[in-house]
């Protein structure tokens, strides 16, 4: 849930300020917007399924851990394989990106009796708003991106701390910022 909440609105924002960050590094770096975003979708799709890793070794499922990751691996090579000649840089980024939200449903699923309720539902959501705001980015023209970036960055924020998260450590971060606020006042 920590995670979730720091990364979708921090995703967001390098998501439609992509732009920005590319000038960042100058004339000379030529990747385009586009790799920016699919690489920081990896990211954002890495924060939601983080805890599967620690929770499946937990187990002592080892071998399905194995089976996870060479998934993704074949998953990652075989889209990358298919699509570089058209796409480029593009087709790693998306390659992985897509790959780790394959396996990142099914390592949820596979442990799902083992879940807080209404995790699974949160992981869903968290995928589908995660491809959501990747695909507003790619979408919007570069003109509009940094402009849209402001309310996406702020509605993720939102979604993050009151849809994705769980209740508890979305309550406990909430007192945080609110007993901040109250000592500055």
């Amino acid at each position: 849930s920590l995670m979730v909440i720091v990364a979708f609105p921090l995703a967001a924002a390098m998501m439609f300020g992509s732009d920005l960050f590319c000038r960042i590094y100058g004339a000379r770096f030529l990747l385009p917007p586009s790799v920016m975003i699919g690489s920081v979708a990896i990211a954002l799709v890495q924060s939601i399924g983080a805890a599967t890793g620690p929770a499946i070794e937990a187990q002592g499922r080892m071998w399905f851990a194995l089976l996870i990751n060479a998934s993704w691996g074949t998953l990652y090579l075989a889209f990358v394989y298919a699509t570089a000649s058209r796409l480029g840089a593009n087709a790693l980024a998306y390659g992985q990106a897509g790959a780790y939200v394959i396996v990142t449903v099914w390592a949820f699923a596979a442990m799902r009796r083992d879940l807080p309720a209404r995790m699974m539902s949160r992981v869903m959501v968290s995928i589908a708003l995660a491809i959501s705001i990747t695909g507003l980015a790619l979408a919007a023209p570069a003109s509009v991106r940094l402009v849209l970036g402001v309310p996406i960055v702020g509605v993720a924020a939102i979604a993050a701390l009151f849809l994705l998260a769980d209740r508890s450590v979305a309550a406990a971060a909430w007192r945080q910022v609110a007993a901040r606020v109250v000592r500055r006042e």
